[in-house]
């Protein structure tokens, strides 16, 4: 008898020891949850997860301010139709399906993707998502970190407003001083030959004069963009200032090219411009310096072409004063 209790007893606290075990693993276990919960909650970043079926599983507090959908609308449902556009759908879905399908035959469990979603308003916004994947025997838990990149976005977005003024007129909206004299630098340095065409509009004085601003801003807009139709993608246009222009043309220098070059730009500005009614006609000199045959630095080249602008102009002067004048007298 008193061997049998003693059997008991032992019996009574191997299973004491056993349960204390169990509860402590429990115990172990409900913290590493939690734990988990705090760290999938306080992630500044959207946190979904989707079972097999893609069901959302998971779906924490930033997921909720990103899109807009509450945990109710949106657990235990497919969230494609909801987050992703329409055109978008198939692709996303399909990325998902190779994901999976990588993950099986090889170690990667995490890619990375840029993409549009969709919030609740109807909104696009630009993101990143970080897909992982785990496994439990055959269930699978696809999980997705989405980060927000409409702040960076914004910021790239002004950073180029910013540097587009910095080197661009404001009024004609082609390049400024600043931006002709960084290519004319590069040109320099490739020391590969080029030709710099100065354009100075004649007697755009009289326009402001008489029109008055408005008039003279609208014909400087017009001529750059003329110009700019001529040049196309071959050279650049820009404006130093006034009524002041210079074109950089790379691989030009051959007399006939540059003739019939200034032949095409001296029409395209001398095609008759239209402002309220007033039929203008605009003419402009152009002097034009070759490198390396008419100077091998900046200044050189500049002052050549000026020089040359200016000839044109005196030859051309009191020809076009008095047309113009007449014009604008009528």
């Amino acid at each position: 008898m008193e061997r049998k209790v003693k059997a008991l007893e032992q019996a009574l606290r191997q299973q004491s020891a056993i349960t204390k075990k169990y509860n402590e693993a429990l115990a172990a276990l409900e913290k590493k949850d939690r734990f988990l919960h705090t760290v999938i909650e306080s992630n500044r970043n959207a946190i979904i997860a989707v079972d097999k079926d893609y069901n959302v599983i998971v779906y924490n507090r930033s997921a909720e301010e990103m899109f807009g959908y509450s945990k109710k609308e949106i657990l235990y449902q497919n969230p494609f139709s909801k987050i992703v556009p329409e055109d978008l759908q198939e692709k996303g879905i399909e990325a998902v399906r190779r994901f999976i399908e990588k993950s099986r035959r090889t170690v990667i469990t995490k890619r990375h993707y840029r993409f549009r979603l969709k919030r609740k308003d109807g909104t696009l916004f630009p993101v990143r998502i970080g897909l992982g994947i785990t496994y439990d025997n055959e269930e699978i838990m696809i999980v997705a970190n989405i980060e927000d990149l409409s702040d960076h976005e914004e910021i790239r977005r002004k950073k180029e407003e910013l540097e587009h003024k910095a080197h661009h007129d404001p009024l004609t909206d082609i390049p400024n001083r600043l931006m002709f004299q960084n290519r004319l630098r590069e040109l320099l340095e490739e020391k590969n030959f080029f030709s710099l065409f100065y354009i100075d509009l004649n007697n755009f004085k009289y326009i402001n004069d008489v029109l008055g601003h408005d008039y003279g801003d609208k014909v400087l807009i017009t001529v750059a963009k003329r110009m700019n139709e001529v040049i196309g993608e071959r050279g650049m246009v820009a404006r130093l200032g006034g009524d002041e222009f210079v074109i950089l043309v790379p691989k030009l220098t051959e007399q006939k090219e540059i003739k019939r070059l200034v032949s095409k730009l001296i029409k395209a500005i001398e095609t008759k411009i239209n402002i309220s009614h007033h039929d203008l006609l605009i003419s402009a000199s152009i002097g034009i310096a070759s490198f390396p045959k008419d100077g091998q630095s900046e200044n050189e080249l500049i002052k050549k072409a000026d020089q040359a602008m200016y000839n044109a102009k005196f030859d051309s002067k009191y020809r076009t004063a008095r047309n113009l004048k007449d014009q604008l007298n009528h």
